[in-house]
């Protein structure tokens, strides 16, 4: 509330969706523990993990899981409201950029083919400067990315990917063209851990137009840093190109339409990296959920998971403090909304002090015994 009062949409819908997933995984736990407990006769977990999205209004399973166990009964109307809350701050932050309804469209149709993701009221600058992006400078300043990019650059002939969904491409695979590049990379964690993303070196050729494939999820930046002058990027929702300057990078939202191109043969690494306001919590979710499905191992997605929880630790607050500070779209929804935002009043079930059904229920369900 505190977030809204203040117009921060971003702030306010991170602060949301952290809420709305630590509540999902603790309903998640209990609605497991009931199907143990009704055994053969018990619905699939998927089929619980569905119907909770509709947050007990309808179903065949968990209005009447609702009816004998209280804290589900209060817990999963809550988890309704916040449901609520964050689709009216998408709503809002619609107002101030168009584009978000159309990432809405196309990333809302997540397929078996293509993994996606839509993420609520999380706001991005067409462009900007790297200064607003940590990472973005951690590629000129950490680990010496820029250097080694640098010097291998100039052997590789054609567009070539160096990490794919958390892992090596042929660039950084054994007996790749640029192992100090990626070795280099391996110290940047909001690269490195990024499950959707994907850094390439694209050779550009001589005043060719080129198009940067959309992103799978709005939770994600792009960062491009050219080896050499005379390349310039366009951005949908920017105003004007912008030129990409030798070692200056430029952060984009590649969920909007963007092209790149130069007056001579040109390369440039794209690099894809978690958006800031994309908590960690939200980050190691998507990292199990969707781990298999990208390719990776059970021991790898525990291993990304303790990266990201381990970094945010000491670097996420400032991170997206960073980013809120210098973020123009932000300041637009601030002003624009003056005072015209509420804060949501809505009547919510109250929470006891004590609970005496919070451990494993007891025998089965009644109602589902009526079934």
């Amino acid at each position: 509330a505190e977030f809204v009062t203040k117009h921060d949409i971003g702030q306010a819908a991170t602060a949301l969706r952290r809420v709305h997933e630590v509540m999902s995984r603790n309903i998640k736990k209990m609605l497991k523990q009931i199907q143990r407990q009704l055994g053969p006769e018990a619905p699939e977990l998927e089929t619980l993990y569905d119907e909770l999205l509709m947050y007990g209004n309808e179903g065949d399973y968990i209005p009447a899981f609702m009816k004998q166990l209280p804290s589900l009964k209060q817990d999963i109307p809550w988890l309704g409201i916040v449901h609520d809350s964050l689709e009216e701050l998408d709503e809002k932050a619609v107002e101030f950029d168009a584009s978000q309804k159309q990432k809405k469209d196309r990333l809302s149709a997540n397929t078996p083919e293509k993994e996606l993701l839509y993420v609520r009221a999380l706001l991005t600058d067409a462009t900007a400067p790297a200064k607003q992006l940590a990472v973005a400078q951690e590629l000129v300043t950490k680990g010496g990315v820029l250097e080694a990019l640098k010097k291998e650059a100039d052997s590789v002939e054609e567009s070539l990917v160096l990490l794919k969904h958390t892992k090596a491409g042929p660039g950084c695979k054994e007996g790749g063209s640029m192992p100090t590049t990626c070795k280099a990379f391996q110290k940047l964690v909001d690269v490195q851990t990024n499950v959707f993303g994907m850094t390439k070196l694209l050779v550009l050729e001589a005043r060719k137009e080129q198009a940067l494939e959309a992103c799978s999820t709005n939770a994600n930046v792009g960062i491009l840093l050219a080896v050499a002058d005379g390349a310039t990027v366009s951005v949908a929702g920017a105003q004007e190109p912008i030129a990409l300057s030798a070692g200056t990078p430029v952060v984009v939202d590649f969920c909007q339409e963007t092209t790149i191109q130069a007056s001579a043969e040109t390369k440039v690494l794209f690099v894809q990296a978690w958006h800031p306001q994309f908590a960690a919590l939200e980050r190691t979710a998507e990292l199990r959920a969707r781990g298999k499905a990208f390719g990776l191992e059970e021991a790898e997605v525990k291993a990304l998971t303790d990266a990201v929880n381990n970094h945010a630790k000491k670097n996420w607050d400032k991170r997206e403090k960073q980013w809120r500070k210098h973020s123009e779209i932000g300041k637009k929804v601030i002003e624009g909304l003056g005072g015209r935002i509420e804060v949501i009043h809505e009547e919510v079930p109250k929470r006891p002090d004590e609970r005496s059904d919070m451990g494993t229920p007891s025998g089965k369900l009644k109602e589902f015994e009526k079934m």
